[in-house]
């Protein structure tokens, strides 16, 4: 009886081996790393889209619409491909308190480029003339399918005086007062009061 256990034991064994290597070999070529959340590494803000010389401040002069340029970079340990939305939106700061803002929903940014585990995404918006001075917030927003994660960076927009002399109502002659006597039609009328009234 012992040789017969023995030899169905060696023939268990023979049929279990390659079987179990087999499963090994399926649980490893299918491995998969747990989700990590994608991180927001950097928002930059830039006046051009050379994306070079990055700012904060911004100050419109004479054109009546200002174009900001915008650059996110995100970085996801699950490769840089994970990532399936990037947006973002600009809200009014007033008194450390978010306020709507005419963009009221998130905008899409563009993906840029990529390698391994980080990205880059761009896109733009634009500032005129009739926004208020202050302090904004660029909220983005970034998702990778499994979860969200949102961070910010704050911008102050501020605008120049359009003209800083005296604007006048078409048809209308402003007469610099403290060069008036030096004006030689003023002299030529000056003198000719005098000569028929003097």
């Amino acid at each position: 009886m012992n040789k017969i256990h023995f030899l169905i034991y060696i023939l268990l064994i023979l049929v279990m081996v390659p079987s179990s290597m087999s499963a090994v070999k399926q649980v490893t070529g299918s491995f998969i790393l747990p989700n990590s959340d994608p991180e927001i590494e950097t928002i930059s803000t830039y006046l051009s889209d050379d994306y070079d010389n990055a700012e904060n401040n911004f100050v419109m002069g004479d054109d009546p619409v200002m174009r900001i340029f915008v650059k996110i970079l995100v970085n996801d340990l699950n490769g840089y491909e994970e990532a399936q939305s990037v947006r973002f939106k600009v809200v009014k700061m007033e008194d450390n308190n978010e306020e709507d803002f005419r963009f009221r929903e998130y905008m899409g940014a563009e993906f840029k480029e990529g390698s391994g585990t980080s990205a880059s995404y761009t896109s733009y918006f634009d500032m005129i003339n009739n926004d208020e001075d202050g302090d904004y917030r660029i909220k983005v927003q970034v998702s990778d399918g499994f979860g969200v994660v949102t961070t910010h960076k704050d911008f102050r927009f501020t605008k120049e005086s359009i003209n800083d002399t005296a604007v006048t109502p078409t048809g209308f002659v402003v007469i610099d007062a403290l060069n008036f006597r030096e004006n030689s039609f003023f002299r030529l009328i000056s003198s000719f009061f005098a000569n028929v009234f003097g």
